[in-house]
């Protein structure tokens, strides 16, 4: 989002400080459908972004993982989805998507970077049949 500041075309609450930001107000385009009025705008826009602890949590899971595995196109959707997370932009209805997304994603890349090449038969007869239960189910 190139512009960040524009004008409320519509009344609405600043998420931030829950005051009401009405029609015409100067507003701050924090992300994709989130937008600040202009004291919490201005606060935003002033302050670098601080890592949450779901974004630290993912960058420390990616650490333990081969390099290849932090540059995966996966690793960085499940990355964004933990930095939506911690910025506040996730609504409580959705946290439990975004969740179920992060752990699938982190399932994804355990079974393609694998930790130990050398398992048994029996091993990988047993993670083929826990992959599929999860891509079946969804877990």
């Amino acid at each position: 989002m190139a512009d960040k500041w524009g004008i409320a075309s519509k009344e609405s609450w600043c998420p931030k400080c829950h005051t009401k930001i009405p029609l015409g107000a100067e507003i701050w385009k924090k992300s994709a459908g989130v937008t600040y009025c202009s004291l919490c705008g201005h606060d935003a826009e002033d302050n670098p972004r601080v890592k949450g602890p779901q974004e630290l949590a993912i960058e420390d899971f990616l650490s333990a993982m081969p390099p290849a595995a932090s540059v995966h196109p996966l690793a960085a959707c499940i990355l964004k989805l933990a930095q939506q997370i911690d910025d506040g932009d996730v609504p409580p209805r959705e946290m439990t998507n975004y969740t179920k997304e992060i752990r699938i994603g982190v399932f994804g890349l355990r079974d393609e970077f694998p930790v130990s090449d050398e398992d048994d038969p029996t091993d990988q007869a047993r993670k083929a049949r826990d992959r599929r239960a999860r891509e079946q189910h969804g877990i």
